[in-house]
């Protein structure tokens, strides 16, 4: 065999080869990128892979299936959509998110949009701390890379490790992350405490609101508005001690972002004397801010409640 033969032939084993393998990531849909994706259910296999596989259902699977979209950092991504009774809604929250990875989200939404009607926006110091994508994730090449590449088969191997393992999922259909199966026997008496000290690296010291933050919320609320898509959006509510600490900051970010939004949008606050019996009740929380289970399941009721007969 000459070169010029074995060059021929290995190009066309390499180009079939590749051929089956976009045939095969079709056929499984994982992602539900090929065709009507209405009535399929998909999930994150891991908190790893989260960004990735959220952001691609951003093409067809949420704009396909659900009516509202919650938009949020780890504060608000155990917030379980399956319990809201006359509103489907997907969470697309990720884990360390700021506005400016969901922004890219909501673009992506809106451009593939069909059915999406509503947007919730949690408003916490965590997401106008910093700014700009956190990993590699979040372009448009993720879509390619879900056709076939290494990322995919890594995804893949996550996935039937899981399986082999008889681990639940940590997410559900809806986007739900399930984060209080570990948090659960957190001491939140000692979390609270720890996080109103200087010496935590995730103290109240960090609040702040960048101009980068302001500017792409401000990008998702013009979004939503141009394509008649309403805003509903929620200051997080944090432990009462841990608010009344940053009180000022809290006022601060309010003269900050209360004026992004208009008229036709909705806003509330969790931090007023109206919810101090929620966040003064420590059971509320696994750890010195994220929500416990029962703090996320009457958060999920309330955000049903406050936005009921407006959508």
């Amino acid at each position: 065999m000459t070169f010029k033969q074995f060059l021929t032939r290995s190009m066309i084993i390499t180009v079939f080869g590749l051929l089956l393998i976009v045939l095969f990531t079709s056929y499984v849909n994982e992602f539900a990128l090929i065709g009507d994706a209405a009535g399929l259910k998909r999930e994150p296999v891991s908190r790893d892979w989260e960004r990735w596989a959220k952001y691609l259902y951003t093409y067809n699977y949420i704009p396909a299936n659900f009516e509202g979209v919650i938009w949020g950092p780890s504060l608000a991504d155990n917030l379980d959509p399956a319990l809201f009774e006359n509103l489907k809604v997907y969470n697309a929250s990720i884990n360390g998110g700021n506005f400016t990875e969901l922004r890219i989200m909501a673009e992506s939404i809106v451009a593939h949009n069909r059915k999406v009607k509503f947007f919730i926006i949690c408003l916490d110091p965590y997401l106008t701390k910093d700014s700009g994508r956190k990993t590699s994730y979040l372009s448009r090449k993720d879509y390619w890379s879900a056709l076939g590449s290494v990322d995919l088969y890594r995804y893949y191997y996550d996935k039937i490790v899981n399986q082999y393992r008889g681990t639940r999922n940590y997410y559900n259909e809806y986007g739900h992350y399930d984060f209080n199966r570990y948090k659960d026997k957190q001491d939140v008496e000692q979390a609270i405490a720890a996080a109103l000290t200087k010496s935590r690296k995730w103290g109240t010291d960090q609040f702040k609101v960048t101009e980068q933050a302001k500017k792409d919320l401000k990008a998702i609320i013009d979004l939503a508005h141009a394509n008649e898509i309403k805003v509903f959006a929620y200051y997080y509510p944090r432990p009462y001690e841990i608010y009344d600490q940053k009180r000022e900051f809290y006022e601060e970010m309010h003269q900050d972002l209360d004026p992004l939004f208009d008229s036709s949008d909705y806003v509330w606050d969790f931090n007023t004397p109206e919810y101090e019996f929620f966040t003064r009740e420590h059971s509320n929380y696994c750890d010195h801010c994220h929500l416990s289970r029962p703090g996320a399941v009457w958060m999920v009721r309330e955000i049903e409640k406050q936005i009921a007969g407006r959508v």
